[in-house]
């Protein structure tokens, strides 16, 4: 089928520019400036605006869905992305550049990612959902695998800035992708549009608050964002304190994670698991965060690089596993007439949870030092469980809902 292969070919580059990218940007931020507190300051200007900008992305994309606009917000992304290495070699390296393209970085993506998950919404059938996204998850693990042993044996320094040069090509590969994909196999749009207002949006907010088992996601999402996210953008910070070590090392740990990530989507991709019943799925999502919190707890207080290593790959297990049943469980649940802008209720709340624990993690490293601002966004991370535990006890209460229901 030509939507999903070339959605596959679209994701694939689009995650292997995005972990250069990210890989890159973090320890050019860090070695520019050595503070936990720019290093929160860089991620979240990519986060703020990806997030609170998802929520107009999904009501735009429900009434208005075009090739044209995805293939241009990609081309312009690309550009944006040259802006680094040229700046570079006129010797302009400064903090505040890099957060002014990471900034515009984050505007163009939050309409990229979304796009390609209401894609998916449309073309794959609902069976298939699980199979589809797990293809996603381990197709994308094994790039970022391969691209971080890679800068690992070969860039044992500082990341080129040249990298992204290579960043700007593979988001190009990207927007011929989806090009590439038939007009006819776009999702259709409304036939009478409806303007941006709130009421509107409210049609997506009474949606979620419906039905309980898409507020179980939501709020494990907050969850999972929230203590991740903080985390992994004080790695560099964890990386020299613990065990003095450079990006070689810092890759390896990112590698690893997505190791994690591609040993388990590979067996719910092959193993052609399928989702039958959603409670039974969300309390299967729910007990790995459990195991996802510990693992975040242990992380920052271990001093063996072949432990931290393995931890970062159960990491990735864990997340892939949480990540890609919450998706597809979404996108069968989610109405067609709503699904962007559900989806971008959802993307503004986890990223929000993100842009919480970035403020909470360079106030928690300046006073409680490393080891406990990892048992606190672990904490963090528990108490999102308990929370999504007594919502789907309430859902057990009710009738399910028959999957996919308009």
């Amino acid at each position: 089928m030509t939507l999903v292969r070339n959605l596959l070919i679209a994701t694939y580059a689009e995650s292997a520019a995005g972990i250069l990218y990210s890989l890159s940007i973090t320890w050019l931020v860090y070695l520019i400036t050595h503070s936990p507190w720019a290093l929160g300051l860089s991620l979240g200007v990519y986060l703020v605006p990806k997030t609170f900008g998802a929520m107009v992305v999904g009501h735009v994309m429900d009434n208005k869905f075009r090739r044209v606009y995805i293939m241009g917000t990609n081309i312009v992304r690309a550009l944006v992305a040259l802006v680094i290495p040229i700046a570079w070699v006129f010797s302009i390296r400064t903090f505040w550049l890099i957060l002014l393209v990471t900034f515009f970085e984050a505007i163009l993506g939050s309409y990229i990612h979304l796009a390609y998950q209401v894609m998916a919404k449309h073309g794959v059938i609902s069976r298939d959902l699980l199979r589809f996204n797990a293809l996603i998850a381990s197709g994308t693990g094994i790039v970022e695998v391969v691209i971080l042993i890679a800068m690992s044996l070969f860039l044992l320094g500082q990341p080129s800035n040249r990298l992204l040069l290579i960043v700007s090509t593979l988001i190009c590969i990207s927007a011929i992708a989806v090009g590439l994909i038939p007009a006819e196999s776009y999702p259709q749009v409304a036939v009478n549009p409806e303007s941006i207002s709130w009421r509107n949006f409210r049609k997506a907010l009474d949606f979620i608050k419906s039905d309980s088992r898409v507020t179980v996601i939501l709020i494990s999402g907050f969850g999972i964002n929230l203590a991740l996210a903080p985390i992994l953008s004080q790695l560099p910070v964890l990386v020299r304190m613990h065990f003095h070590a450079q990006s070689s090392f810092y890759s390896m740990l990112l590698a690893c994670m997505s190791l994690g990530v591609v040993v388990v989507s590979l067996v719910m991709a092959y193993a052609r698991v399928t989702i039958r019943r959603p409670k039974v799925a969300l309390n299967l999502v729910l007990t790995v965060e459990l195991v996802f919190a510990g693992i975040i707890a242990a992380a920052g207080d271990v001093r063996s690089r072949f432990i931290e290593l393995v931890l970062f790959a159960l990491l990735g297990a864990a997340q892939s596993t949480i990540n890609t049943f919450e998706i597809s469980l979404l996108q069968m649940i989610i109405p067609h007439r709503l699904v962007a802008r559900v989806l971008s209720v959802i993307v503004t709340v986890s990223g929000t949870g993100a842009v919480i624990g970035l403020a909470l993690a360079a106030w928690g490293m300046n006073i409680v030092g490393l080891v406990w601002t990892f048992l606190l966004f672990a904490l963090f991370a528990l108490i999102a469980v308990a929370m999504s535990f007594f919502w789907l006890f309430q859902l057990r209460r009710n009738e399910e809902v028959k999957l996919g229901e308009d």
